[in-house]
């Protein structure tokens, strides 16, 4: 079972139904517009009957094999709180799958005028998510890293992460698969900050 919190219109959810035959969907998006768009490429796409799009989620019923987050918590105001409440929704042994982008990426764009309809400010983001902060943010809403990894690309750098619930009192452990594409300022937060 996947959730994919943020879906749009399938960009990921379409392919990894194609992907994985065997795996029930779940998109939510707190734009109409993106779920409609969404359940158009269900159709389009014949996965309707392993999918659904939801417009609100009830965090305390159901449980998910697999969470997706990607490229949202850029754009969100409570990360806590939403970190929280996907770390409720992951099943005992489920992973929450994060992505965002950083550094370049977030310097010298010219913002969109609008996303959905809303005004916002610089591609909509609300911040710029650098490896030691994921970790703390993670390691405050009780979950632990399993990997983290930053690529570069022409144009854009990202960030990956797969983390879990953390069982009882376990102590958070941090594995960091670092590309070339780090930084040595970045290097160097994370050998300050004692996590890397």
């Amino acid at each position: 079972r996947v959730l994919d919190v943020g879906c749009l219109d399938g960009i990921i959810g379409i392919p990894l139904l194609k992907l994985c035959p065997g795996i029930t969907y779940t998109g939510f998006d707190i734009c109409q517009e993106a779920r409609e768009g969404l359940l158009a490429n269900l159709t389009q796409s014949g996965s309707n009957d392993r999918a659904s799009v939801v417009a609100k989620l009830s965090w305390d019923d159901e449980r998910f094999d697999a969470v997706l987050w990607t490229e949202v918590i850029e754009h969100v105001q409570d990360v806590h709180g939403n970190l929280c409440q996907l770390r409720a929704c992951l099943a005992r042994d489920g992973r929450l799958f994060i992505t965002t982008p950083w550094g370049a990426y977030d310097k010298g764009h010219p913002p969109p005028k609008t996303v959905y309809g809303t005004e916002r400010g610089h591609r909509g983001h609300l911040r710029v998510v650098l490896p030691h902060e994921m970790y703390c943010m993670l390691d405050q809403a009780g979950l632990r890293i399993e990997e983290l990894t930053c690529e570069r690309e022409a144009f854009t750098e990202q960030m990956q992460v797969i983390a879990r619930p953390i069982p009882g009192n376990a102590l958070p452990r941090v594995t960091f698969v670092a590309m070339a594409a780090l930084w040595d300022w970045n290097a160097r937060e994370a050998k300050r900050d004692g996590i890397g």
